[in-house]
C-alpha cells in the first residue's frame, strides 16, 4: 500500500511537472494530452453582441460559429493552440492555461479583419467563449464588435 502511494505521487508529480511541454521534439506530442485539457476538435456555437460601434456594417445581433481547435507544438516545443474559424482565418495562441478549468486564447488577422478569440471554462464538451472582431480600411480601425457566446465540442 505503502509503496503503491509513493509510485502514484512519483507518476502524478511527473505529469504535473510536464503538463506545459510537449516533450521531444523530434515526436512533439503535447504531454497535456494525457489531462483532461485537450480543446482540439470542432466547435460549434452561437455567439451574441455585447457591444458594437460597427452600424451597419455589424455582423448582426447575434451568429453561428464553427471552430476547429488543435493543440500542437510551436516551434519551442511548447504547447500551443491553433483554430480555424468560419471565416478560414487562422488564429495561434497568445495564452494557454492548463489549470482551474482550462482556457486559451488565440488571435488572427487579415488585411481588412483582426480577431481575438477566448475559451474559458473548458471542461470537456462545453466553454465559455468570447469573440473581439476589429474592422479596417487602409490600416486604421473601423469599427468593433464584442461577441459572447457558448461552444459544444461535436
Amino acid at each position: 500500500m505503502r509503496y503503491q502511494l509513493i509510485l502514484s505521487c512519483l507518476v502524478t508529480a511527473c505529469i504535473v511537472g510536464n503538463l506545459v511541454g510537449c516533450g521531444d521534439k523530434t515526436d512533439c506530442v503535447p504531454v497535456v494530452t494525457v489531462t483532461s485539457f485537450d480543446p482540439s476538435g470542432r466547435w460549434t456555437g452561437e455567439m451574441v453582441k455585447q457591444e458594437s460601434d460597427c452600424g451597419e456594417n455589424s455582423r448582426g445581433a447575434r451568429f453561428a460559429f464553427t471552430h476547429d481547435v488543435s493543440l500542437v507544438c510551436d516551434q519551442n516545443g511548447e504547447a500551443s493552440v491553433e483554430l480555424s474559424n468560419e471565416d478560414n482565418l487562422d488564429l495561434t495562441s497568445t495564452s494557454l492555461n492548463f489549470l482551474g478549468g482550462g482556457s486559451f486564447a488565440v488571435s488572427g488577422s487579415s488585411s481588412d479583419l483582426a480577431v481575438d478569440i477566448s475559451y474559458d471554462n473548458f471542461d470537456g464538451s462545453l466553454a465559455d467563449v468570447t469573440e473581439k472582431i476589429r474592422n479596417y480600411s487602409n490600416g486604421k480601425i473601423v469599427c468593433s464588435e464584442l461577441y459572447k457566446g457558448r461552444a459544444t465540442r461535436r
